[in-house]
């Protein structure tokens, strides 16, 4: 994850209607608040990479993943409470990232994302099947942190995956609080997740599409980011980390302005972190 080291402030001025009976027209000037659109989009890879990883071990064989062909480090501890679906209750396994230690902080994976901490996931069936349900935990006890190496993002909460069909899994977050450094948000998501491109056992050499919402707040504001059109994610190790393209729409804050978000501003699906932020028709190059 690239995250701009400064601060970038938007500024778009409108030219709107005047009141009836007046004849001069009124300048409302519109900001999108750098802060809260940077963290709102880092955050969205951060939680899209934790769907990575949870995906990319519920879709290779669980006791005897094949790590060649993995995005998990080779450091990664797995503790198997519960090894077998025969019992009823499926499986139940901790994933053991280690501590953050010194920077970069965590386990490099094979995505080039950095993660450190501690996952409890718990499957009732295999995720090839239909209503296959795997929940995730985080606990404060032992939270899990994903990120750069540098900035690490702790995750406290829950996430859900539920196969819906050969091709559909849904991704679902209820609640989910980050933290990055001092700043605090909750997260609350439902995306339909598609197979576009089966590249074999786990996520690697996989094509995936993300539709749905995603909605970040922390104590003063919240940003609802919509797609409009889906969201693609390719798990060529090179590009793993990244979304290619797909456009998502956010309601600003006390505007009754819209902000547009193109994550392929050059129409190349390039692997970068560049989107475009378009409000009012105005087009701003932006990287996170």
């Amino acid at each position: 994850m690239k995250i701009a080291k400064r601060n970038i402030f938007i500024s778009l001025v409108i030219l709107t209607t005047s009141m009836a009976g007046c004849k001069e027209d009124n300048l409302i000037e519109v900001s999108i608040n750098s802060k809260s659109t940077e963290v709102s989009l880092s955050l969205l890879t951060e939680v899209l990479s934790t769907f990575d990883i949870i995906s990319d071990l519920s879709s290779s064989n669980v006791l005897f993943l094949k790590k060649d062909q993995s995005l998990l480090p080779n450091g990664l501890i797995i503790n198997y409470i519960d090894t077998t679906f025969q019992d009823g209750n499926g499986l139940k396994i901790e994933l053991d990232f280690g501590g953050l230690g010194e920077e970069p902080h965590g386990q490099l994976c094979k995505d080039n994302k950095y993660r450190a901490g501690k996952m409890m996931v718990a499957i009732n069936r295999p995720m090839s099947q239909l209503d296959a349900k795997l929940e995730v935990s985080f606990s404060e006890e032992f939270p899990y942190y994903t990120g750069n190496g540098k900035k690490m993002t702790k995750l406290v909460g829950q996430m859900a995956l539920l196969r819906k069909s050969e091709t559909e899994i849904t991704f679902s977050i209820k609640e989910l609080k980050t933290s990055l450094e001092e700043e605090k948000h909750m997260i609350a998501a439902n995306f339909s997740v598609q197979t576009l491109q089966d590249g074999g056992l786990g996520i690697v050499n996989d094509e995936l599409s993300f539709s749905g919402t995603i909605s970040v707040s922390d104590s003063t504001s919240a940003l609802l980011f919509s797609t409009t059109n889906p969201l693609i994610k390719n798990y060529a190790l090179a590009c793993a980390k990244y979304i290619l393209a797909g456009d998502m729409v956010a309601a600003l804050p006390e505007t009754n302005s819209i902000m547009e978000v193109d994550f392929d501003p050059d129409n190349d699906r390039a692997c970068d972190n560049k989107v475009a932020l378009i409000v009012n028709g105005k087009r701003v190059i932006y990287t996170y």
